[in-house]
């Protein structure tokens, strides 16, 4: 719990060490790390084009325009055949002329200046020669686009021939798609460069200069709304002269932690660039779960709104009503927060910020978080490393694994670099037993509450199924299960007829083939079910609900758990799946399958035969087979 008193000096002093130091790395292994960052994006840019032209080709386009964006009607202006290579210019009709929220079309549509599009005729129309091709966005102006027709396309000539001849017709209209943004990984690239290029920026990337902490920086900081972990954690913040790591494993305030930290540092003449993986996230350290008209209390946005900092939000991604009505028309040269993701940071100048604080730094790759490095002298990275990696595989998406700078640096400097956060608030203690012991050695405690039971009505607050439905295979490599279906939707209409708002429960799936099935179930219902979300486990990081019900999928005879039980991803996977779940948490699968080792690969069954054994000494463990003989 929270103390209200002032950290004495000496405490502080004695809290805080001065350096932490890595093992030495010579040149050529210090060359080969940045070489392997580089050719890792590479690869990605270029599979991540190919799949993207793949999945036009297996779209509508009616579909593919509103699943991806794009436009089936841009107006030929001008071709401008003076340039090399030939520029063509269009404009995008609109409905309401005088509605100044639809001038700027690439928001609308997602025809980014520097994306990779197809150029096609419209749905209704007949593909001349040489169409669809490839193209890129190179310039936009409110609703006119300038796009040109990729060089290495085959039928370039046969492309430009036909762009003529619909440009030369008064009635033709072109249909432009977005298919890749190369933008991000371009930046990755360049960041890698200027970081490599930088010493004191690759030396505590290497460990070869480490890292340092000034003490003293830290006293006279109260943080008398923080608890113990969270407000040690917060001092190194203060005192880090480089990076500094913040563990916050599921539910124990860590962006709570964030916040506290960046309105003390504001306090202390430093401009903060708050950063975050993805615009959800960055909009979640801005104002939280701030509305439009009530803050969050201890928000950044609440500081604001009193006048005790200024904020601005970078970039045009937000999706957040409150930032858009607020911070996004800002200047960020004006502002004492600057909000932006990784992504949007590489635009900002080498040390322009004092600190830049990044939350979700775990589920960012390394590359990615060098341009919030880049853009500030000090940078606090806070995440959970045994969470999802960047990049996590799904069965759909078979991708490398890699790990996040905040994971590198954890490899690099020992857990002694990281400060964890060690009292959990969101979940009750029972759901919160097994995954402290599993995946944090016992460290993360629960909150004492001790008024309050914490529970939903009578409800246990674990029930874990064991059901051997048969798997099916959807979709090449996804999977669906009927019979575990069947038993989460009897859980959800049990939940709705007791009075649970809908939006209070979520629903985990192992495999996307299961979400449609899921949904069709709820859909049979006599209860509404339409704002229960229904996704992946890598979807649902970063969330919670009052209830999860999480579905497993894999049912077979030959014990083949396929990702699930991935060496690597597949603790940490099942760890975010245990963990979102507030008062009650409902586990429905074949767990023979589960606990059965891999014939042919290295799995983490050991994990599913601890979480079994642990369903089964806490009475939460109940075979449905046998209630159903």
């Amino acid at each position: 719990m929270p103390n209200g008193g002032k950290q004495d000096s000496q405490s502080v002093l004695e809290l805080v060490p001065e350096h932490l130091t890595a093992n030495h790395w010579g040149d050529s292994t210090r060359e080969k790390f940045f070489t392997h960052l580089s050719e890792f994006v590479k690869s990605e840019k270029q599979r991540d084009r190919s799949e993207s032209i793949e999945k036009y080709h297996s779209f509508d386009q009616n579909a593919y325009q509103v699943r991806e964006g794009g436009v089936h009607d841009a107006v030929p202006v001008y071709e401008d055949n003076g340039s090399d290579p030939t520029r063509w210019h269009v404009t995008v009709p609109t409905e309401d002329e005088d509605d100044t929220e639809l001038a700027y079309i690439c928001a609308e549509t997602n025809l980014w200046e520097g994306t990779d599009i197809m150029i096609d005729t419209p749905p209704w129309a007949h593909s001349p020669a040489g169409l669809p091709a490839p193209g890129e966005i190179v310039d936009s102006d409110t609703r006119d686009l300038t796009f040109t027709i990729s060089k290495q396309t085959e039928d370039s000539i046969a492309a430009r021939d036909s762009l003529r001849n619909i440009f030369n017709h008064d009635e033709f209209v072109i249909g432009l798609y977005p298919i890749f943004n190369a933008v991000p990984y371009d930046r990755e690239l360049d960041c890698i460069e200027r970081v490599q290029q930088k010493s004191a920026k690759s030396g505590p990337i290497a460990g070869n200069s480490g890292v340092s902490f000034s003490p003293a920086r830290g006293l006279g900081a109260v943080f008398p709304d923080l608890n113990d972990s969270q407000r040690y954690a917060a001092y190194h913040g203060l005192c880090a002269d480089d990076i500094t790591l913040i563990h916050g494993p599921p539910g124990t305030g860590k962006t709570r932690t964030l916040v506290t930290l960046i309105r003390e540092l504001v306090d202390r003449g430093n401009r903060i660039l708050a950063c975050a993986h993805s615009n959800q996230a960055t909009d979640n350290l801005l104002v939280g779960t701030s509305s439009t008209n009530e803050p969050e209390d201890g928000s950044l946005h609440e500081a604001a709104l009193e006048d005790e900092l200024t904020i601005a939000r970078a970039g045009t991604g937000s999706g957040n009503r409150v930032v858009q009505q607020n911070y996004v028309s800002r200047y960020p040269e004006q502002a004492d927060v600057v909000g932006a993701t990784m992504s949007g940071a590489a635009e900002f100048d080498t040390n322009e910020f004092d600190v830049a604080v990044v939350d979700e730094a775990s589920q960012a790759s390394v590359p990615a978080t060098f341009a919030p490095w880049l853009a500030a002298e000090r940078m606090v990275l806070a995440g959970d490393h045994k969470q999802l990696p960047p990049y996590a595989s799904d069965e759909m998406r078979d991708r490398d694994l890699e790990v996040s700078l905040y994971e590198h640096l954890v490899n690099r400097y020992g857990q002694d670099a990281t400060q964890l956060l060690d009292t959990q608030y969101r979940m009750h203690e029972d759901i919160a037993e097994f995954p402290s012991a599993a995946f944090y050695e016992g460290q993360v405690k629960t909150v004492e509450r001790p008024d309050d039971p914490y529970t939903l009505w009578e409800l246990p607050p674990i029930t874990a199924h064991h059901v051997s439905g048969d798997e099916i295979q959807r979709y090449g490599t996804s999977y669906a299960n009927d019979a575990e279906a069947d038993i989460i939707a009897q859980h959800v209409r049990d939940l709705r007829e007791r009075g649970t708002p809908s939006k209070h429960i979520g629903i985990i799936t192992g495999y996307t083939g299961q979400i449609q099935t899921i949904r069709n179930k709820l859909n049979e219902l006599p209860v509404t079910t339409d704002k229960i979300e229904v996704d992946t486990v890598d979807s649902f990081q970063g969330g919670e609900r009052t209830v999860i019900l999480m579905s497993f999928v894999r049912s077979n005879g030959y014990g083949n758990s396929g990702f699930l039980s991935l060496p690597d991803v597949g603790p940490r996977r099942l760890n975010v799946a245990l963990t979102r779940a507030k008062k009650r948490l409902v586990l429905v699968g074949n767990w023979d399958t589960l606990i059965s080792p891999e014939s042919n690969r290295d799995d983490c069954s050991d994990v599913y035969v601890d979480l079994r054994s642990w369903l089964v000494e806490n009475d939460c463990f109940e075979n449905t087979d046998e209630l159903s003989d």
